[in-house]
C-alpha cells in the first residue's frame, strides 16, 4: 500500500486565525487535518525541541505518514503547523517531501500579530512582563540566550522574506494567502474560497460562531488553568457532552475570563513604522493592496498643562 502523505498545509501565521481555521476545517467532511494542531514534522529535531517546544511529535516519516493512512480515502489531507512560515528549514523540507502541496497562509497586521502573541505568552504565564513596550525592547537580550520563539514577537512579523523563501520552492499556483481581517469580515467568504482551493465542496455549511485560541489575560488564572489544561476534565467531559458542546462552553468561559487589553495607538505605529518596506514588499510579493496597514493610528495630543 503506498504511504499517505497530507496534500496541504497551512503554514502560518501564528496568532491570525489559524486554530479558529484548524476547527473549521475539521467539519468539512471531504477534509482530513492531522493532530495535534502544529505537528511541526517539517521542521528539524533542532528546531522542534529549542525553537518551539514540541518535542513530542512525529518523531520520523513513518509516524508522520501514518497519522494520515486513516484518511487516505479523503480528497484533501492536511496538517496546521503555523512555525512552518518563519522556520529557515521548513520550506525545503516541505518541498523535498511533498512538491505538489498546496499552501495555505493567513497573514494579520504584524503589530497586531506581535501584541496578540505577547497576550497568548501572558496568559499561559510564559511572559513576566507586564509592558509590551518592555518585551519589545527585550527581544534581542532574551534570544541571544533563548532561541524560544515565544520571545519573537517583533522578529516573526517580516513576512516578506517568508513568503519569498516558499515561492523559490513552489509555484505560485501552489501558495494562497488570505489576510486576518478578511477571514475575521466574512469567514463564509474565505472558507469556501480555501474549500474551491482545496478542490473539495464549497457549499458544505460550516458553524463558525466560536473563536478558538484566544489571546487575553486571565482574570482568574486557576480557574483558566482548570478549564484549558486539565486533561482530566477535559476528557471526563468528552465523556458525557458532545465535542461541539464543550467547545462551545470553554469559549463561552474564556470569553469572559480573558481580559483583552488595547494595544496602544504610540507602539502600533512604531512597529508598523519598522514594517513599512516589508509590508511595501509583500505587497508586490501577493498581489494585494495593504495600503491599510500603513495608515497611523491618531494619538491623542497631550492635555495642556
Amino acid at each position: 500500500m503506498t504511504p499517505t502523505m497530507p496534500n496541504f498545509l497551512i503554514i502560518g501565521a501564528a496568532k491570525a486565525g489559524t486554530t479558529s481555521l484548524y476547527h473549521y476545517l475539521q467539519q468539512h467532511p471531504d477534509i482530513f487535518l492531522g493532530s495535534p494542531k502544529e505537528m511541526v514534522f517539517f521542521a528539524s529535531t533542532y528546531e522542534r525541541t529549542r525553537i518551539v517546544r514540541f518535542p513530542n511529535r512525529p518523531k520520523n516519516l513513518t509516524e508522520y505518514q501514518q497519522i494520515f493512512a486513516e484518511a487516505r480515502h479523503k480528497p484533501a489531507r492536511g496538517e496546521v503547523s503555523t512555525p512552518y512560515l518563519y522556520l529557515p528549514t521548513s520550506a525545503r523540507r516541505i518541498a523535498e517531501h511533498i512538491p505538489d502541496a498546496k499552501l495555505i497562509v493567513m497573514l494579520r497586521h504584524p503589530a497586531e500579530r506581535a501584541f496578540s502573541q505577547y497576550q497568548h505568552m501572558r496568559r499561559d504565564g510564559l511572559e513576566t512582563t507586564t509592558d509590551f513596550g518592555e518585551a519589545l525592547n527585550l527581544e534581542t537580550a532574551r534570544l541571544a540566550t533563548d532561541p524560544f520563539a515565544g520571545w519573537q514577537y517583533r522578529s516573526i512579523g517580516y513576512y516578506a522574506a517568508q513568503i519569498a523563501h516558499y515561492l523559490e520552492l513552489f509555484p505560485r499556483s501552489q501558495l494562497r494567502v488570505y489576510l486576518y481581517d478578511d477571514f475575521a469580515r466574512d469567514t463564509n467568504a474565505v472558507l469556501r474560497d480555501i474549500f474551491s482551493f482545496l478542490e473539495v465542496d464549497p457549499d458544505v455549511r460550516i458553524d463558525h460562531d466560536v473563536r478558538h485560541n484566544i489571546s487575553g489575560i486571565p482574570r482568574n488564572r486557576a480557574l483558566h488553568q482548570l478549564v484549558n489544561r486539565n486533561k482530566r476534565l477535559r476528557q471526563n467531559l468528552k465523556r458525557v457532552l458532545p465535542h461541539w458542546l464543550t467547545k462551545r462552553l470553554a469559549y463561552g468561559f474564556n470569553r469572559r475570563n480573558l481580559v483583552r487589553e488595547t494595544l496602544s495607538n504610540t507602539l502600533y505605529n512604531a512597529l508598523t513604522e519598522e514594517y513599512r518596506d516589508d509590508i511595501l514588499a509583500l505587497e508586490k510579493l501577493i498581489g494585494r493592496d495593504l495600503s491599510g496597514w500603513l495608515e497611523p493610528r491618531p494619538t491623542p495630543h497631550p492635555e495642556p498643562r
